[in-house]
């Protein structure tokens, strides 16, 4: 009967090599962590991305001010053909 005893004791040894198992579990869980900052990482590079489609509609804008100043020298020459009108009338 003695030694049946010690017999449970090895038995409770063997239990213990069962947890650290399981400690290498939740290391491997930690790991999923890292990735999930490096996902966060992309995330950031993508507002960069947002940021330089915001510059070319500032460009777009640009070509617009400049389609304006085509429409103020078609007015300058109406002031010229005005001009001859008087000519006209002397």
């Amino acid at each position: 009967l003695a030694y049946g005893n010690n017999n449970n004791i090895q038995g409770s040894v063997n239990t213990v090599i069962g947890n650290t198992n399981i400690a290498a579990g939740n290391g491997n869980t930690i790991l999923g962590n890292t990735n999930a900052v490096g996902g966060n990482c992309n995330t950031v590079a993508g507002v960069s991305n947002t940021v330089l489609g915001n510059t070319n509609i500032a460009t777009g804008n640009t070509n617009y001010i400049s389609g304006s100043s085509n429409v103020v020298n078609g007015v300058s020459n109406g002031v010229i053909g005005s001009g001859n009108l008087v000519v006209g009338s002397s």
